[in-house]
């Protein structure tokens, strides 16, 4: 567990200090938001070192939006729920006291929606954990 969080702050620290040289060079390409939750899509995996390059690679990417998914990352609150890499900070109880997680999509902040419009609430236990330190 030492090993995981050392290894995403140096991440994070390595993002941080990359991401000021990726703005200054208007040349380097960004990738879609397509390969980049491809990347995302990784760290749900078993392989430990396919989750260490998928973290490099992403704060390679010096993509402002992945700051806040980074600490979601460290905080425990992404998960994969329908093949999808979701977000959820919190956790609400409905009326009959079931622990329902509101989802928010990892790169944009904005609520996952359902069919109906709605922001998608499923049950936590639905939800699979994909934090650091997990292993």
């Amino acid at each position: 567990m030492r090993y995981s969080l050392a290894l995403f702050m140096a991440v994070v620290t390595g993002w941080t200090l990359s991401s000021t040289v990726a703005a200054a060079d208007s040349s380097i390409g960004t990738p879609s938001d397509d390969a980049l939750l491809e990347q995302m899509a990784t760290l749900a995996g078993d392989d430990a070192a396919a989750r260490k390059q998928a973290l490099f690679d992403l704060a390679k990417t010096g993509d402002s939006r992945l700051e806040t998914f980074l600490e979601n990352y460290r905080d425990g609150s992404v998960y994969l729920w329908n093949d999808q890499i979701v977000v959820c900070a919190e956790t609400e109880e409905d009326e009959d006291f079931n622990e329902l997680a509101p989802l928010t999509h990892p790169l944009t902040g904005e609520p996952v929606l359902g069919d109906d419009g709605k922001q998608v609430k499923p049950d936590v236990s639905d939800l699979g954990d994909i934090s650091p330190n997990r292993d």
